[in-house]
């Protein structure tokens, strides 16, 4: 039995190590500068307590923002992949790039995909909401 194979697309690789490079950086340059933001709510909170706890659930605040949002892209992104598995009963979908050689699935085993692609995008956004919630509830107690 021969199986389809979708050959691997040598720019989209190329393309995928640089972003997930930058995607690095990104939070290299993001944990030194938290890191000196909370050195600096540190002395604040030896001197101005309620400051720093104001400082803290701004950090926070604006850090649940930046993740809700790529959360719910990244939701966008899987819905939509899994919407092409369903409607062509393959993976990867037809004109999917992929970054290595990929034996195409078709039937019930892509129908299965699809269907745990859409419970993992589920249990992201559903997670980062009982964050929301978590940060809310500590919020009213501070």
């Amino acid at each position: 039995m021969k199986r389809d194979i979708i050959k691997a697309d040598p720019l989209f690789r190329k393309n995928m190590l640089f972003f997930l490079a930058l995607l690095l950086l990104a939070g290299l340059i993001f944990f030194y500068f938290s890191s000196n933001y909370f050195q600096k709510i540190m002395a604040i909170s030896e001197t101005d307590t309620f400051l720093a706890v104001d400082l803290m659930k701004q950090f926070i605040w604006y850090a649940s923002l930046t993740n809700g949002l790529v959360t719910l892209i990244f939701f966008g992104i899987i819905n939509s992949i899994t919407i092409r598995i369903l409607s062509s009963g393959q993976f990867p979908p037809p004109g999917m790039k992929v970054i290595r050689d990929t034996v195409v699935v078709t039937g019930k085993s892509a129908v299965v995909r699809a269907i745990l692609l859409f419970i993992v995008s589920i249990m992201i956004v559903g997670t980062n909401f009982a964050f929301y919630l978590i940060f809310k509830s500590i919020e009213k107690m501070v």
